[in-house]
């Protein structure tokens, strides 16, 4: 795999270093890989979102609408939370 170094200044490495500690992870690089993908995924959250503003709506946005998006957003987290400690 290739790899990639990163520097990182004192007070950065020991915030990662915490980070690393306090979330049980084996490395920095466990850490840093753990943020790429959540940026990925809120990237790819945006790009949904957008594509669902630009598109004619389809359903009307109420109290259940919302509520169900947010449901399904708990879920979402339970997951990502449950196949972080996997």
């Amino acid at each position: 795999m290739p790899t990639l170094n990163v520097d990182l200044s004192g007070e950065l490495r020991s915030f990662v270093d915490r980070q690393v500690a306090e979330r049980g992870l084996e490395s920095c690089s466990d850490y840093i890989r753990n943020l790429v993908q959540l940026e990925r995924d809120r990237q790819h959250l945006r790009d949904l979102i957008m594509e669902g503003v630009n598109s004619p709506s389809a359903v009307v946005a109420d109290d259940a609408f919302f509520d169900e998006i947010l449901a399904r957003i708990d879920r979402a987290e339970q997951q990502w939370h449950v196949s972080r400690s996997s």
